[in-house]
């Protein structure tokens, strides 16, 4: 994804401004407010230099207001500058004027007939105030103390965000003049762990030799992805899971195309597909849905005609997701369906979401994967942009010939290449950046999980993206509060 914060290159504006439009008009202040700031990159400004060049004067603007929201438009432009060291500062001063902002107003409520306006100041008989040169609405006590305890969360958020991005940054620059790779791979591995080498490839076990215990110790605490083999008729459960066999179940139902953008700012550069209505049926004979891709889809969501037909195979049984609370963020998500009717390209390279552990089980056709060592993330050029969380965005394509001269840390990573088809499944570590394309047609089923072998980087993920997302904090604290070990006999 090309974020419109990643200085090396800008999105396709008519994509930046689709998605500006689909955020829906009740959306979070954080939504909205990025939206107001990020506007001026749309319509005629095309290049870096021309974008820079406004946020410039924009921030000429605003001189030395010391009001919230002038803070805070400050440290977003500074980031489009690319000022990230600046642009922290401002936010961790921000962060400290909104807590002492929302403990004041917390101690000294509004007399009666009396209303406080966007930096807290107090308005009496008012329906507008004026903050900064520009009218705003009144609030009351409790919307106004809302309101400034959710920015003040998205200034936190965003200072952990630029550290981490720094920190990329200043790993980069060290990798790229020593440390030998297997040395890093080695101090990124576990304690106990057999660590994965990528050199090594992935390699391909049969379940049949394969204990539960096995694969927990020496590929999900190793961090190390494999193919296993002879397990596909458990995950099918007896159904026969090619197109055809789809189309006589769930033929009529809608289903929820993506198309790949490379400009995209969606997860792994995947859009919508907006172009018009498609029945699984109408996709799938390819009457409809050009280009479109039936992407990690839930089963328990869209499709529930189609769970009898699935097993989760047991090494990805000790899902503490599946003793989450009704409701629960992802609770429901996974097992998912991915179909392809064509040989396209699927998801751009990223990284699971929320330290979650993933495994994907091919039914019919076959995919292509790069993989890199988790170590090897620095080299590949992050950003955490501020529409993504903290969601790594890449502007680099392993599946294209990369530019040495722009991107010179590639060189130093160590892509590993597998084909995955058709009866294989396949287990991917958390952390591990990979990418995906579709080598033909084809069907597949996936699952994220959370087990002990993971479980503390899912509860670090989940406590940050708590901080912009009511549903992952309240998924935090139930896996806090939660006691996850390793069962052997989970089913």
């Amino acid at each position: 994804t090309v974020s419109v914060l990643n200085c090396r290159c800008l999105p396709n504006m008519d994509v930046l401004a689709a998605w500006f439009k689909q955020q829906p008009a009740d959306a979070p202040v954080r939504q909205t407010r990025r939206a107001q700031t990020q506007s001026f990159l749309l319509g005629t400004v095309a290049r870096l230099p021309e974008a820079r060049a406004r946020a410039r004067a924009v921030l000429g603007t605003l001189g030395g207001k010391c009001g919230w929201e002038s803070m805070r438009k400050r440290a977003e432009l500074r980031e489009i500058l690319g000022e990230k060291a600046a642009a922290r500062e401002e936010y961790v001063q921000l962060e400290r004027l909104l807590k002492r902002l929302v403990k004041e107003e917390e101690a000294s409520p509004a007399a009666p007939g009396e209303e406080r306006g966007g930096d807290g100041c107090v308005l009496i008989g008012c329906t507008t105030a004026v903050v900064d040169g520009a009218p705003c609405s009144v609030l009351s006590l409790d919307a106004l103390c809302s309101e400034l305890e959710e920015e003040r969360r998205v200034a936190e958020a965003s200072v952990l965000r630029l550290d981490l991005e720094m920190s990329m940054d200043a790993q980069r620059a060290a990798l790229l003049q020593h440390e030998p790779p297997l040395k890093r791979r080695k101090a990124a591995a576990p304690a106990t762990a057999c660590p994965w080498d990528p050199r090594d490839g992935v390699g391909r076990v049969d379940a049949a030799g394969l204990s539960a215990t096995e694969f927990h110790e020496r590929y999900a605490c190793g961090g190390r992805p494999v193919v296993i083999t002879g397990l596909i008729d458990v995950v099918k459960s007896g159904g026969a899971w090619t197109r055809e066999w789809l189309a006589g179940i769930i033929g009529g139902t809608r289903v929820p195309l993506k198309t790949r953008a490379a400009a995209s700012l969606e997860w792994g550069q995947l859009e919508p597909y907006i172009a018009e209505k498609v029945t699984f049926q109408e996709f799938a004979a390819g009457a409809k849905g050009e280009g479109g891709y039936l992407f990690d889809s839930s089963v328990p969501l869209h499709f529930p005609e189609l769970v009898p037909w699935l097993t989760v195979p047991k090494y990805f049984a000790n899902d503490a997701l599946w003793r989450t609370g009704e409701g629960a963020l992802y609770g429901d998500s996974w097992p998912s369906l991915f179909v392809a009717t064509e040989a396209t390209r699927g998801a751009g390279m990223h990284v699971d979401t929320f330290g979650s552990n993933f495994w994907m089980a091919v039914f019919e056709g076959a995919k292509d994967w790069i993989f890199f060592h988790e170590a090897d993330l620095p080299l590949l050029e992050p950003t955490y942009p501020m529409t993504g969380g903290f969601d790594p965005a890449f502007a680099i394509d392993p599946f294209e010939e990369v530019d040495a001269a722009c991107h010179p840390g590639y060189a130093k990573a160590t892509p590993v290449r597998l084909t995955l088809t058709a009866g294989e499944v396949l287990f991917v570590p958390a952390g591990c950046p990979h990418a995906v394309r579709n080598a033909s047609p084809s069907v597949a089923v996936s699952g994220n999980f959370v087990d002990a072998s993971n479980i503390a980087r899912a509860r670090e993920a989940l406590r940050k993206n708590g901080l912009l997302d009511p549903a992952s904090a309240a998924l935090y604290a139930e896996l806090a509060a939660m006691d996850v070990a390793f069962d052997p006999d989970a089913a």
